[in-house]
């Protein structure tokens, strides 16, 4: 290995970890880690650990108190998007709140 892909290597490892750090620092995180059972929390180190930051995201998405009603209409709308929701970008925000929660209730 030599020098560039040293420094290639170490740089991804601290942009990964910034997204980590920035995930930590966030207010939701700190509610779902206070609500957390120990095994949830164990889960989240894991992915920490990991430098995982998809799989911390996912440990959020899928925690037992998140809530779709914290979300923003927007944040709701990309969420709705990234689902396939159909008309997702017509629907009111609780109508949209209602799909998701069935669309990721059949996921599970």
């Amino acid at each position: 290995m030599n020098h560039k892909e040293i420094v290639k290597e170490v740089h991804e490892s601290l942009l990964r970890l910034r997204g980590i750090e920035t995930v930590l620092s966030t207010l939701k995180f700190q509610r779902l880690w206070e609500a957390s059972t120990e095994s949830e929390r164990d889960e989240a180190i894991l992915y920490i650990r990991q430098h995982s930051r998809d799989g911390l995201a996912r440990w959020m998405k899928d925690h037992s108190s998140f809530s779709f009603g914290e979300m923003s209409s927007r944040q709701l709308v990309a969420a709705g998007k990234k689902a396939g929701i159909r008309n997702y970008s017509r629907l009111g925000k609780l109508e949209l709140i209602m799909a998701l929660e069935d669309y990721y209730k059949d996921k599970k």
